[in-house]
């Protein structure tokens, strides 16, 4: 459990440190000044365990046994739990961003595919239309004797 002090902070200077942390990782703009960011404020073992409970989070969504879980991340069962029943009270907090996740990969997926679309455009093209039935020609390559 993590350590939180035992003196209780008013209710609006709270919501004022709250603000602020949002605020700051609102105007963050690149990848090296988020990490130096979280490098300062967190201790490495408090990055691993927030990094830890998002990807449990992520598999959780996608139906991922609690044990496969543990044994996956290390976590214990009250932990993913804790988790679980998390993201069934408040799941939109997660989703939101594990649904930027899935669209930068879907979008990454996306490009990869329209690259060799288009890179057979350009060789087709030009005249040379590959056979895919045609195995590669293995002029280069040392034959085996096995």
């Amino acid at each position: 459990m993590t350590h939180l002090s035992k003196r209780v902070l008013k209710p609006e200077i709270e919501s004022q440190v709250s603000k602020s942390l949002i605020y700051i990782i609102k105007t963050l703009d690149s990848d090296d000044e988020i990490n130096n960011f979280l490098s300062t404020i967190l201790s490495d073992t408090e990055k691993l365990m927030i990094a830890k409970r998002f990807i449990a989070s992520y598999l959780l969504k996608h139906k991922i046994l609690n044990n496969e879980i543990c044994e996956l991340l290390k976590l214990t069962p009250e932990t993913v739990n804790r988790l679980k029943l998390r993201r069934l009270l408040a799941g939109n907090g997660f989703d939101s961003v594990l649904e930027k996740l899935e669209t930068l990969k879907r979008n990454k997926i996306i490009k990869e595919t329209l690259l060799k679309i288009l890179n057979y455009a350009i060789v087709t093209g030009s005249g040379r239309v590959p056979n895919p039935f045609k195995p590669k020609s293995n002029k280069h390559k040392t034959p085996s004797i096995y």
